[in-house]
């Protein structure tokens, strides 16, 4: 049956219309599976299953939403036992947060508590988490529809993840700009310093194509919050940071005109 449903909507020709009536039977089955399933390939199978479902219904997945929302905490503590269900069930959680859309406040706790586990570099799952971690955190963000101050509380394990290695820049990037869009002056005001590290640490250190990325946030930073912005870029060093890559004749033009 899974593997007869997976064919089903995996498919160019599949139909979210079509199938919407089957929707709440076959999410119910993929969930009784799961609970019956005892090898955990059995359980990443029917996770993977559920997953594209959800994609490949998108915006009419509603009907179950409730259901999956119920099971996931229980998934997600079962995950923790079993280091390689974590990625699978982060990207499922991911997939709901975008069905909730705004709603998604209605689990801010859950999803937080999530973020705060998987996102965090000195986890010793960090090695199947950070990346899905990352993800969620950057999808969570861009849902909210007002400013978390459980968010901003989670804002040190950016610090970490961009201290260790620069492997996961883009995404980090656009979790603060995110951050500032929904939180605004707050995240300058609490974290402004561990920004300033961010930044004096990415900028004249990566490629071309990463350091853009930084520009646009610190743009969009000073858009969201013009003067205390700009308080902030002349104290963090920032500034002077970005004059000396304008003033350099060796770096890229796309980058000093930015």
């Amino acid at each position: 049956k899974r593997r007869g449903l997976l064919k089903l909507v995996d498919d160019v020709n599949f139909y979210a219309e079509h199938f919407e009536v089957h929707l709440v039977e076959a999410v119910s089955l993929l969930f009784e599976l799961m609970g019956q399933a005892e090898e955990v390939d059995t359980k990443l199978k029917c996770l993977n299953v559920l997953t594209i479902v959800m994609t490949a219904m998108q915006g009419r997945i509603q009907p179950v939403v409730q259901g999956i929302l119920q099971a996931v905490p229980a998934l997600w503590e079962e995950a923790k036992k079993e280091e390689l269900m974590m990625g699978a069930v982060l990207v499922t959680i991911q997939r709901l947060v975008q069905a909730l859309g705004t709603s998604v406040t209605a689990i801010e706790p859950f999803i937080v508590n999530v973020i705060g586990n998987a996102a965090d570099v000195d986890s010793e799952n960090e090695l199947y988490t950070l990346e899905d971690g990352l993800d969620l955190w950057l999808h969570f963000a861009r849902n909210l529809p007002h400013a978390s101050p459980q968010l901003l509380t989670l804002f040190p394990l950016l610090n970490k993840t961009l201290a260790r290695d620069f492997d996961h820049l883009q995404v980090c990037m656009h979790i603060i700009e995110s951050m500032l869009l929904l939180n605004r002056g707050e995240l300058v005001e609490i974290h402004g310093n561990a920004i300033g590290q961010i930044f004096m640490s990415v900028l004249g250190y990566v490629k071309d194509a990463a350091t853009l990325i930084a520009l646009e946030v610190l743009d969009t930073l000073l858009v969201v919050e013009a003067e205390r912005g700009v308080v902030w870029l002349e104290s963090s060093g920032v500034a002077y940071k970005v004059l000396s890559m304008m003033l350099d004749a060796d770096e890229n033009f796309l980058v000093r005109a930015s």
